[in-house]
């Protein structure tokens, strides 16, 4: 009996995991420096690398690569070019069916940076 109960809770385990995963398409509103509300885009892949596109046009603006550990996340900008390039950003992050809420911990890239919990959407 009791590995009948393993089995079945290691067999429900992916599909736990995948429940929770920040894999996929992500929109959030932002204001341009001109005043302008946009939707930008965020794609976060299984590799650990991410997208963010804003204005949702198409054109990925910044590129990076996240780690996540626990509820915690790592975010890096991996152009040499980026204003943020060597400055880690470190986010709390609660995920609810389509809603992740992230939360700052600690950020050095002061564009980056968000000083007040904001919520994404995942794309359908």
């Amino acid at each position: 009996m009791h590995h009948f109960l393993f089995i079945l809770l290691l067999s429900m385990t992916p599909f736990a995991l995948t429940a929770q995963s920040m894999v996929g398409s992500w929109t959030y509103q932002a204001t341009t420096p001109d005043g302008a509300e946009v939707t930008n885009t965020m794609i976060m892949n299984e590799d650990g690398t991410f997208t963010v596109d804003f204005a949702s046009d198409g054109k990925a603006e910044v590129l990076g690569t996240y780690t996540i550990e626990g509820s915690k996340i790592t975010i890096r900008d991996t152009p040499e070019e980026s204003p943020c390039y060597g400055k880690d950003g470190v986010y709390n992050f609660q995920l609810e069916g389509d809603a992740l809420t992230i939360t700052l911990i600690e950020d050095a890239c002061e564009i980056r940076r968000r000083d007040r919990p904001w919520t994404i959407t995942r794309k359908k």
